[in-house]
């Protein structure tokens, strides 16, 4: 990113919110972000498969995960609560082009939200299968 802040952006001149080059330097961040988040979870993935890690370890991992799970899915229910507090209090500002790309305001924060929703959803069904997993692996070894 700061690539295309420090070095693209200023030999592309003043350019219109809207237009597609900056549009396309967005994208280009996203998609980035996008591919380095799952080149991370699979690496991550096949680090674990391949790992001769005892099981034990992998149980002791699932309290910080569960923790981690119950921190995303308190900022995915603060962020809705804060963008209906935003509507309440300020609906002007909050339909507003002060989104991203100038875009509705409620726009950009309805995306957040099932963003941030799809990835709690996630981490929840990811922690459940491990606590599943673990409980299976404890009463085999019993």
């Amino acid at each position: 990113m700061l690539v295309l802040v420090k070095i693209v952006a200023p030999h592309l001149g003043d350019s219109d919110v809207h237009d597609p080059v900056n549009v396309a330097l967005f994208l280009s961040i996203v998609v980035v972000y996008l591919l380095a988040s799952v080149a991370g979870a699979a690496s991550v993935s096949a680090a674990v498969g391949r790992s001769e890690v005892g099981a034990r370890i992998y149980r002791f991992a699932l309290y910080p995960a569960v923790l981690a799970v119950l921190a995303m899915v308190v900022v995915s229910v603060a962020t809705a609560v804060w963008g209906l507090a935003l509507w309440a209090r300020a609906p002007a500002l909050f339909a507003g082009e002060e989104g991203i790309l100038a875009t509705p305001t409620f726009v950009t924060w309805l995306t957040i939200l099932v963003v941030m929703g799809g990835c709690a959803c996630v981490a929840v069904t990811g922690a459940v299968r491990g606590m599943r997993a673990g409980s299976l692996v404890s009463r085999d070894a019993a």
